[in-house]
């Protein structure tokens, strides 16, 4: 695809984002945060990664390069403080600096895509938004919605999408990239590794997901840890999904 289709989609997913992440915490009801936070800002997040590999590759930039990793990171901490923010009402004020933070952060690394210059410039940008946003927050916190229920049920039915398409990437990368590649010679990405790009995406937000909506819905420890380790195996998350949210 053309890098201009690649900036396109990379500007659809940074728009979308950057929705879900102010309703996630400055909505008023639980609901519109729950949808903003699992719906809109996943979406977002996802549709800038992978715009985000698609110009990488075209621009023979390497995911070693610090500036990726660190802009990989930062995106990831946003997303998951807005998860946590949107059913979280005593922690969303700081919650919501520290996603203004990660989330201007990512911003400026993708524009500068560099990490040996701007470390003023994310200290400067990142604090001024993350501090505003956490007095912002802490003036509307007291007069916002909240509905434990809603927001438990909301993580639940998004868990279970991401539980499913991770567990399907998974058959994908080892039912039939692996197989096709080392017993047949075809490639069905073109050696440009979609496939584990793809995998990789929900396997962190799988994770991510899964340490929230423990939380929410009271899973223990060793029910976190069944979950982590489904990840790992064919048909894991399918199954975990479908026992745990019985």
């Amino acid at each position: 695809m053309p890098l201009y289709l690649w900036k396109l989609v990379k500007i659809l997913g940074v728009s979308l984002f950057s929705a879900g992440l102010f309703a996630a915490f400055f909505s008023h009801k639980t609901r519109q945060r729950g949808v903003a936070a699992y719906g809109v800002a996943t979406l977002g997040l996802g549709l800038i990664w992978i715009a985000g590999y698609g110009m990488m590759k075209l621009m023979n930039y390497k995911m070693s390069a610090s500036w990726i990793s660190a802009t990989i990171l930062l995106s990831l901490i946003a997303l998951g403080a807005a998860l946590e923010g949107a059913g979280n009402k005593s922690a969303r004020p700081w919650l919501g600096g520290l996603a203004a933070f990660a989330y201007t952060s990512t911003l400026v690394l993708m524009t500068l895509r560099t990490l040996t210059e701007p470390y003023l410039v994310l200290a400067i940008a990142g604090s001024v938004v993350g501090v505003a946003s956490f007095l912002g927050l802490r003036k509307i916190n007291a007069t916002q919605e909240e509905d434990r229920q809603v927001a438990a049920h909301t993580a639940e039915v998004w868990f279970r999408w991401i539980a499913r398409l991770e567990g399907l990437s998974l058959l994908v990368l080892f039912g039939i990239y692996i197989p096709l590649k080392y017993a047949a010679g075809i490639v069905i990405d073109g050696g440009q590794g979609w496939v584990g790009w793809a995998h990789g995406i929900f396997q962190l937000v799988y994770v991510m997901g899964l340490v929230v909506t423990a939380r929410l819905l009271g899973w223990s420890l060793s029910q976190s840890i069944v979950g982590f380790v489904a990840s790992l195996v064919p048909f894991g998350t399918f199954v975990f999904e479908r026992k745990i949210t019985q």
